[in-house]
């Protein structure tokens, strides 16, 4: 069930200062192995940005609205799917908005942290694997190196989540049935899909990720 912005960044405070090698970091990379929505592990000795805003979703109860990933691109990749992206010249920064950076502008996606505050134009965004451990980062919104930006459907008082609208995580352990050939496949697997009340293209489109 998802949580307010606010519950996900204490969650993610609660490991401020952890470094890599200590019992908190290997706490967050097998929190983050355990789950059954990542597309593969990570071992202790890789990098994990993104292992730590996964981690931090699922111990939060986020993981409903929040992507789950080892991987900046395909991390971002999924909030596309899950029509959460923002575009970086429409971008008024929130508490909970998860941003990307590019330090080379290559078009790869090379770190990922979440916005906590912003004073003027300078964000406080809280980031793992910075320089070794989980740290604060102040930084311009406008900073070039911020390319990608995703806003979680976090719980407020006026979005209640519907009981019967399926959240991320129900389309992506759909996907999961869909690869074990729960469904069938063509006109068999669309049929089941919109029964169930899913849009065939979205599982589709986490099928594909998943398969990549």
């Amino acid at each position: 069930m998802a949580k307010t912005s606010k519950e996900y960044l204490d969650t993610c405070k609660k490991y401020l200062g952890t470094r890599e090698g200590t019992a908190k970091h290997r706490k967050i990379v097998d929190m983050f192995n355990s789950s059954k929505l990542k597309t593969f592990p990570i071992s202790y000795n890789d990098a994990w940005c993104s292992a730590y805003i996964s981690a931090m979703a699922i111990e939060s109860g986020c993981a409903d609205i929040i992507p789950i990933s080892a991987n900046c691109d395909e991390m971002y990749k999924k909030g596309v799917v899950m029509g959460i992206a923002i575009p970086k010249d429409k971008w008024i920064p929130k508490m909970g908005d998860i941003v990307f950076y590019d330090w080379n502008l290559n078009g790869e996606l090379d770190h990922v942290g979440a916005v906590e505050t912003m004073s003027k134009n300078i964000i406080h965004v809280l980031e793992g694997n910075k320089n070794n451990s989980v740290a604060y980062r102040d930084i311009n919104y406008k900073n070039a190196t911020i390319t990608k930006i995703i806003r979680p459907r976090y719980k407020t008082s006026s979005n209640k989540t519907s009981s019967n609208k399926k959240s991320y995580k129900n389309y992506c352990d759909t996907a999961i049935r869909v690869i074990n050939g729960y469904y069938g496949n063509g006109d068999e697997r669309k049929n089941k899909l919109e029964k169930e009340g899913y849009s065939y293209k979205k599982v589709q489109a986490i099928v594909d990720i998943l398969l990549k």
